[in-house]
């Protein structure tokens, strides 16, 4: 299994805002704007599961999008930290993810734009340091290039 990539923006009409989805903020909703992954399941596609998931029942993408610090886990503990798929089961468990690593997109000019997580399966090796540090190299450039459309 490849990994799985899923990407959360927020506003379905722009490509920028701060903070998740449904907060006392006043940010407008989240959405799960790219995701890539294996097309061939036994049970059906996971990256339609995820592109259908609200990314506001995603603890950990909540969490990475408020604090601004990206998170690596190895063997995640908390089963539950990417939420449930349409049938209740937990995404991690599904995709059988042995680490993770969840980056904000974050751009000074205006704060968190999104979330980008990586999940690696399978019994491959878990991320690296140096892949995090990689990640996060990513994540700003990508957070550069994000800009609101035109109305």
């Amino acid at each position: 299994m490849a990994d799985t990539v899923a990407g959360t923006a927020a506003d379905p009409a722009a490509d920028t805002a701060a903070g998740p989805a449904g907060d006392a903020t006043g940010a407008p909703p989240s959405h799960r704007a790219v995701v890539l992954g294996p097309a061939r399941e036994a049970d059906g596609p996971l990256w339609r599961a995820l592109a259908g998931q609200d990314p506001a029942a995603c603890p950990l993408v909540v969490e990475v999008a408020r604090g601004g610090s990206a998170s690596l886990q190895v063997r995640p503990e908390d089963i539950l930290a990417f939420g449930e798929d349409a049938s209740g089961a937990s995404v991690l468990a599904r995709a059988g993810v042995g680490s993770l690593l969840c980056v904000p997109l974050v751009r000074e000019d205006a704060g968190v734009l999104g979330v980008l997580t990586l999940f690696r399966t399978g019994g491959r090796r878990a991320f690296s340091m140096a892949e995090g540090r990689a990640a996060d190299v990513m994540s700003r450039h990508i957070a550069l290039a994000m800009r609101r459309r035109p109305a």
